[in-house]
């Protein structure tokens, strides 16, 4: 399955799929969209130059209930520790203060550390 988006410049998007944003929607992004038939998307924008294209990689055959999409004005916190996966939050503008990501990353962290030792 694959994904293409439209969405203001100031939205982060994300999905199961690797994302390929394209900043210039009047031209690439306009490319990507032709190819899969749905230029007129871009129809729906007044201007143009506030929208971003974002592309999704074809995901491995997954269940239908597990694939999604998610896009809005999301700050997003990373880790990229290379002994694990990296990692990304994203967070509502609105819960930016309340969000302790370094917390959030180590139970991931650990947590995958557990199920290395028990089932690895």
């Amino acid at each position: 399955m694959t994904l293409t988006v439209t969405c203001p410049k100031t939205w982060q998007a994300t999905s199961n799929g690797i994302e390929k944003r394209y900043e210039n929607a009047a031209a690439e992004g306009r490319r990507v969209l032709e190819r899969h038939g749905i230029e007129w998307f871009l129809d729906f924008y007044d201007d143009l130059n506030g929208v971003s294209v974002c592309e999704f990689e074809q995901t491995p055959k997954i269940s239908t209930y597990l694939y999604a999409i998610c896009a809005g004005p999301y700050r997003i916190f990373e880790d990229f520790d290379p002994m694990y996966v990296p990692q990304r939050i994203y967070v509502r503008q609105s819960l930016v203060d309340n969000m302790r990501y370094e917390l959030m990353f180590g139970i991931t962290k650990t947590t995958l550390d557990f199920y290395q030792k028990s089932f690895g």
